[in-house]
């Protein structure tokens, strides 16, 4: 079991938002319980993923505050085929969340709000009420009357270690395939040069003299 020491995180994320730094100095037995921590090449590739999707645990949960029409047809490309289609969403990340992951079936949500309410929260960005319910069952937390908890020192590294678990990346993990890993975590390969970038990076910290190709 490896644990994660203040002198690491200072390194790989030194403007970490306290209660995420907090999480992962004591969190050893979580990362355990899942297996996250038992070699160096596991936890690399774990902390090379929640470095990205959470940038370099700052963000607690995703922005969508656009302030361009051109940066919002950029992400939604299929939402907004014109620019006067995007335009009345521009500043409005309420309104948008409710627009692009309202009454979406795949993400269980249903109820007015639903798509603003359970946005993108958390270390590796748990989306959707039925990702939030099914995650409180499991942990015993109530993420549906409290989404915030997603990002929260209790327990946010534990949400993050189901979310992995139940996308099976140790298996890739172990055959140091990023690219396997990027597509389970993010369903396709965005942010693939910077996870590569930060798996260089990991890899230094827990895996010393080691080959740092991503």
């Amino acid at each position: 079991m490896i644990s994660i020491t203040a002198e690491q995180l200072g390194l790989l994320a030194p403007n970490a938002q306290v209660f995420y730094s907090n999480a992962f100095l004591n969190g050893a037995d979580v990362l355990a319980k899942y297996g996250i921590n038992d070699t160096p090449l596991r936890l690399a590739h774990f902390m090379a993923q929640v470095l990205h999707e959470s940038g370099a645990l700052r963000i607690t949960e995703e922005s969508l505050t656009y302030t361009t029409v051109a940066r919002l047809r950029k992400i939604f490309p299929k939402r907004f085929p014109t620019d006067e289609s995007a335009t009345p969403y521009i500043g409005n990340a309420e309104k948008l969340a409710n627009f692009v992951y309202g009454n979406r079936k795949d993400l269980g949500n249903y109820q007015e709000g639903d798509g603003y309410r359970f946005l993108g929260r958390g270390l590796i960005q748990i989306t959707g009420r039925d990702a939030y319910t099914r995650f409180g069952k499991i942990l015993g937390a109530d993420f549906i009357n409290d989404p915030k908890l997603a990002f929260s020192e209790q327990w946010c590294l534990p949400l993050a270690c189901e979310e992995w678990t139940e996308k099976g990346c140790n298996k890739p993990a172990d055959a140091d395939d990023i690219l396997t890993i990027t597509k389970k975590i993010n369903g396709g390969l965005n942010g693939l040069e910077e996870r590569q970038a930060l798996l260089v990076r990991t890899k230094q910290v827990w895996m010393p003299g080691a080959e740092l190709t991503a």
